[in-house]
């Protein structure tokens, strides 16, 4: 199997290689290209797989933990002891007492319910509403020179971005897409860029 942190570091930067014709351009972009797609990939396997493995412990509850709780009082009581939990191989298992209490079971309802009777318990959430204070700032910049309290200007520059196809257009911001006429191979070698996987 590649080692495909080996591929996408030391491997790329080695030799003489720097970008000078159009060739070695999509070389650079195949290769970023090639690691966007594997991180979407890598993204989207993960959440699959989280949501496969709940879905599995879910089903093995269900079916099972009915019996295990029985195995487990057993054990317990076979070792007539006060311990309410037993300590197997691969987990331990407990049991504790929950004592009775409340608990809000519908939010909304006990929201107008609050809010009808007056209690001090109902918070509310101060969030700034930033397109619109930005309207208000460059309002005020336009017509007075002000810059609104939290506000700064920033200076025109010019940005450089990647796009690969299907996704969305990725601003480096960094020299860290600015790799150093030949594809890179191992240390002191030169070689041809490569422009289409094989």
């Amino acid at each position: 199997m590649t080692n495909t942190a080996t591929d996408h570091t030391s491997n790329d930067t080695a030799g003489n290689f720097t970008i000078c014709d159009e060739s070695s351009a999509n070389w650079l972009l195949r290769k970023l290209g090639n690691i966007a797609a594997e991180q979407a990939r890598v993204k989207a396997q993960a959440t699959e797989i989280l949501h496969g493995l709940e879905s599995d412990a879910s089903g093995l509850l269900y079916l099972y933990e009915r019996q295990l709780q029985d195995y487990i009082r057993l054990q317990l009581e076979a070792k007539h002891g006060r311990s309410r939990t037993l300590r197997l191989i691969q987990g331990t298992c407990s049991f504790r007492t929950v004592p009775e209490h409340l608990r809000v079971q519908n939010p909304s309802e006990a929201i107008r319910y609050a809010d009808s009777a007056g209690l001090p318990c109902i918070v509310v959430r101060r969030e700034l509403d930033s397109r619109a204070y930005l309207r208000d700032a460059e309002a005020a910049l336009q017509a007075t020179g002000e810059i609104l309290p939290g506000m700064e200007i920033v200076e025109e520059r010019e940005s450089f971005s990647i796009r690969f196809g299907g996704t969305k257009e990725t601003e480096t911001g960094s020299p860290s897409y600015r790799e150093p006429c030949s594809e890179p191979g191992e240390v002191g070698e030169t070689r041809t860029p490569v422009v289409s996987d094989p």
